[in-house]
């Protein structure tokens, strides 16, 4: 008879949970189960908050320590605070939508056959591509993930069956690297079957004008791993240099010295002095220098 009483004491004794719904406890979190709390900034960060389906339970002492850190007298009986996510079954049509969006535009057809079960702590449901098995007309399991967060993510699993029925770009030809790809070396064609990997290109358009990563050989499906877009400058380009000071605005002629894309940092030469220093490529032949360029880089005029 002793641990039946044994257990009925520690269940007695467990208080009841709080809910979370952030990955730390504030000082908030304490003044909503006990007042004497309300006196700390309620954004005070107390500690972590316990990871989905576990509790965190936070003893008197420690409690009267935290208060009395922040200049709060304590009562002499305080009780224990504990915290736990919300958890619940995530509904079988919010894990289906979550997979349809993942499969955008693809007209996908998807069955889900089995699924995990376990609760799981609201947030998004994500289901990337990356997480699908490998491509087949069997049934593969799709991972993903509830993001309740931010940086934090609950495992979830499904084993579908996916099909999607869109056209896909294919090469006419073998293609090179480094050679913008022109639409007469690009046929479409009807495609029903399980997703390909990658994301593939479906308009003939979309793909003309990109450059090839690596040689391509023909017949082979165009996806955007394979491709890249085409620098907004090459090298040799006449660009127009944008420096921006903090009262000022200056405009110049460069000649690139490297290709890049739009984000890229390039080495570019003043037309005038022959000086060369680093600048962003913005668009299309356009450049901005770089804040704080090394002393000699821009000329006495403000010119770069």
């Amino acid at each position: 008879m002793m641990i039946p009483l044994l257990l009925f004491s520690l269940a007695v004794q467990t208080p009841s949970c709080r809910m979370v719904r952030t990955d730390h406890i504030y000082a908030r979190d304490l003044a909503a189960a006990e007042p004497l709390f309300g006196a700390l900034p309620p954004d005070l960060e107390i500690g972590f908050a316990p990871v989905p389906g576990h509790t965190r339970v936070m003893p008197a002492a420690e409690l009267r320590h935290i208060a009395m850190a922040n200049g709060v007298t304590p009562p002499k009986r305080i009780e224990p605070l504990c915290f736990a996510w919300p958890m619940a079954p995530v509904p079988d049509d919010q894990l289906l939508a979550a997979m349809r969006s993942a499969l955008a535009k693809r007209d996908p057809r998807i069955e889900v056959l089995d699924r995990s079960r376990a609760p799981a702590p609201p947030g998004k449901i994500v289901f990337p591509l990356a997480g699908l098995g490998t491509p087949s007309f069997a049934p593969v399991v799709w991972r993903g993930y509830v993001v309740y967060a931010p940086g934090r993510q609950f495992p979830l699993w499904a084993r579908v069956l996916v099909h999607v029925h869109e056209n896909h770009v294919i090469a006419n030809q073998a293609l090179q690297p480094g050679v913008r790809i022109r639409a007469a070396q690009l046929r479409l064609e009807p495609y029903d079957g399980p997703p390909a990997r990658g994301a593939p290109f479906t308009d003939v358009a979309d793909a003309a004008g990109m450059i090839p990563r690596f040689p391509i050989a023909a017949g082979t499906m165009l996806t955007e791993r394979l491709l890249k877009p085409p620098d907004e400058v090459e090298r040799g380009d006449t660009v127009a240099v944008l420096v921006r000071l903090p009262a000022a605005r200056i405009e110049a002629a460069g000649i690139a010295e490297q290709s890049g894309a739009r984000g890229a940092t390039i080495l570019v030469r003043n037309q005038e002095s022959g000086k060369k220093f680093q600048a962003v490529v913005q668009d299309r032949d356009q450049v901005l220098v770089i804040p704080r360029a090394p002393a000699g880089l821009v000329g006495e005029s403000g010119k770069p």
